[in-house]
Parts: structure tokens; C-alpha cells; sequence
């Protein structure tokens, strides 16, 4: 093969060598003329604008997304809290969209164990949430009950009277039934001890607890204390952010996402004789 001249290798940007043959690639940065200037981006500038762009936009419809989930699931408590009360004694109600529903059963408590939940905060207080297991009547079905919070002591033990342990056969229950509370980071181990009157735990797994006391739990939690309703209502006000905010974080990140790349072609575009 005739070589290539060495001059025109280099002017075309491709090539570098001379008579002896092939040397190596020269990757030239891409140029834009426009009019008196001349737009000329580096390859590390332009693979990070694209990261940083891709990853601004990707957070803005993040925060889209979860601005819809948050419309969803304001319009489900607000048009399932105002429906009727549902017994829970019609049948397997498995299937259905019970969450924030008004629900009412009959049946009996389970003698034990007694459930704490711990780390709950109200008014300011640690303490615990009290649940009992409660078994629907003429079923194997079996419902969480959330029957209030108790204020924990300085040493971190739950101030609980005997009386709120002593729990009758045949009774009906009614509250708002609500889904189990989500762990983001799940700290702590769920230990049950098969003799134990009481189990506290860090957090509630519907799942394991039905494994480890063999039941069919139902998959959300009755709050049964009006207190409790009236509570979880002021924390739906409070931590549910209204979907707007969401729309507002989104388009913070869309601005970010626009104002780099103006900065990327700003910084980029020059006039030839300037160096």
C-alpha cells in the first residue's frame, strides 16, 4: 500500500505518522461554526453534562411519579374513609381495597402473645403500640388490632396496667382499618420466643409474624382506639406531602437539568481567534 502523506494524516484529524505506515489515532474534538464563533466542546465536558443532565432529569420525573402515587392515594382515603363500615365477617375480603376503610367484626382475642411496637412517637413521647391478634368469628382468618399507645418509662419499658391485658372471648371490634407502616431502613431483629406473654418488636412484617404463630393474618391493621384514627388522620396531613410539592422538587430539577446545559454551550462557544 502507497503511503499516506504525513501532512494530510494530521490536517484531516484522523491519522499521525509518516512513511512507515500507521501510527495511531488522533481524536479531535467536533466543531460547530456559527457565524464569528465556533462551538467546540470537549469529550470529558460533554460525557459529563450528559451523565449530570440524564441523571437531573431522571430525579424530575422521579418526583412526578411520586406526585401521582400521592393523588392516588389521597383520593383512596378520602373516598374509602367515607363509605360505609365493612364487616369482616362477610367472607374472604383478601382482594379487596380495605385500606382506610371503616371496618367492624365479631370474634375473639388471642390469649397471647401480646404485641409492642416500639420507637412510636405521640406528642412528643416515645412509647409503644399496643396490638392483639383477634380471630374472626366461624373463620381461621386472623385480624391485627391496634388498640392504642402507651408512654414509655425513662429505662425505655412500656407504662402498661395489667387491665389492658385482660381481654374477653365473643367480642366486636370496629376502627379503621389502615396498611402496615413502611420501613425504610429496617433496623433491629424480629425475635419471638414461643413462651413469651409479650413480644416487642422494631417494626411489623405481616409475613413472619403469620410464620411464626401460624396464622392467616389479614394483610392490614385494624385501629381500633379513636384516638388512634383521629392521630393517623394529623399524620396523613402532616406526611403526606401534598402532590404538589412534588411537582414543585420536579421542576427544580428540570431547571438544574436546563441551566447545565446552557451553561455546558455557553462555556463552549467561541470565537475562533480567541484561545
Amino acid at each position: 500500500m502507497k503511503p499516506v502523506d504525513a501532512e494530510r494524516r494530521k490536517d484531516s484529524g484522523l491519522l499521525v505518522g509518516g512513511p512507515g505506515g500507521w501510527r495511531g489515532l488522533v481524536i479531535r474534538h467536533p466543531s460547530i461554526h456559527l457565524g464569528r464563533y465556533c462551538f467546540q466542546p470537549g469529550w470529558s465536558m460533554t460525557l459529563l453534562t450528559l451523565v449530570l443532565v440524564s441523571l437531573l432529569v431522571m430525579l424530575g420525573f422521579w418526583q412526578l411519579a411520586r406526585a401521582e402515587a400521592k393523588v392516588q392515594l389521597i383520593d383512596r382515603y378520602e373516598k374509602n374513609s367515607a363509605l360505609p363500615a365493612v364487616d369482616l365477617n362477610a367472607g374472604d375480603l383478601n382482594g379487596q381495597q380495605l385500606d382506610y376503610r371503616f371496618a367492624a367484626a365479631d370474634g375473639e382475642y388471642r390469649d397471647a402473645p401480646f404485641i409492642l411496637l416500639n420507637n412510636q412517637i405521640y406528642q412528643g413521647r416515645v412509647g409503644f403500640h399496643l396490638l392483639n391478634l383477634f380471630r374472626l368469628a366461624e373463620s381461621d382468618q386472623y385480624l391485627l388490632i391496634n388498640q392504642g399507645w402507651v408512654p414509655a418509662t425513662a429505662e425505655g419499658k412500656p407504662m402498661i396496667t395489667a387491665s389492658r391485658f385482660n381481654l374477653y372471648n365473643n367480642q366486636k371490634v370496629q376502627g379503621m382499618l389502615v396498611p402496615v407502616p413502611r420501613v425504610g431502613l429496617r433496623l433491629g431483629e424480629l425475635r419471638y420466643q414461643p413462651d413469651a406473654p409479650v413480644m416487642e418488636l422494631p417494626y411489623l412484617d405481616l409475613s413472619w409474624l403469620g410464620q411464626v404463630l401460624h396464622v392467616d393474618l389479614q394483610s392490614s391493621v385494624l385501629l381500633q382506639d379513636a384516638q388512634l384514627v383521629g392521630q393517623y388522620r394529623q399524620q396523613r396531613e402532616t406526611l403526606w406531602l401534598d402532590p404538589e410539592r412534588h411537582r414543585g422538587y420536579a421542576l427544580q430539577w428540570f431547571s438544574l437539568a436546563l441551566a447545565l446545559v446552557i451553561i455546558y454551550l455557553v462555556t463552549n462557544l467561541k470565537r475562533p481567534d480567541s484561545s
